[in-house]
């Protein structure tokens, strides 16, 4: 289903798919116009992979969630928390980046993010509420950056996207 709606996306979201192409060719700026066409199709399979898949972040049991997501170097992870190290988790801005929170949730890590609230308020309200199903608590961008400084002292680790612009008086 998930790959059926990013054809659908592919064919008839010429906005998605023109942002998807500039980002693609900033890193590969020298691909031909045929493989970049399989690229942001499969991008935008994903896309739609993942818009399924967030039914499950957004409405899922914690305990139905367990078997889904894992910890890839959660042996850092460890350490760093015996060590009582400040962590912050950097993610790419990826499709599918709502399920680090999941992950850290159910291996029963304390964490909290950042998020950009949307010019949609239903959207808005269901980002933050499924996010906060997941981590201690959510500073909004609009919050600066203090916030989550003190998050990090506290021992939460913070999920960053490094991508994410806060502006210059942040």
């Amino acid at each position: 289903v998930g790959n059926i709606i990013g054809d659908y996306l592919f064919r008839n979201n010429k906005k998605r798919r023109l942002i998807v192409e500039a980002n693609l060719r900033q890193v590969f700026p020298d691909i031909a116009a045929y493989d970049l066409a399989i690229k942001v199709q499969s991008h935008l399979r994903w896309y739609g992979r993942a818009m399924i898949a967030y039914s499950l972040f957004f409405f899922a049991s914690k305990k139905r969630l367990v078997g889904q997501v894992s910890i890839v170097g959660e042996d850092l992870l460890q350490e760093a928390k015996k060590s009582q190290q400040p962590m912050v988790l950097l993610l790419a801005h990826s499709v599918m980046l709502e399920f680090a929170a999941v992950a850290l949730s159910i291996k029963d890590y304390s964490s909290f993010g950042s998020y950009k609230t949307s010019k949609n308020p239903v959207l808005d309200w269901m980002i933050a509420r499924s996010r906060c199903r997941f981590v201690d608590f959510v500073v909004s961008r609009e919050q600066g950056l203090r916030p989550l400084i003190r998050g990090i002292q506290s021992g939460h680790i913070m999920i960053f996207l490094p991508d994410e612009d806060l502006g210059l008086d942040n």
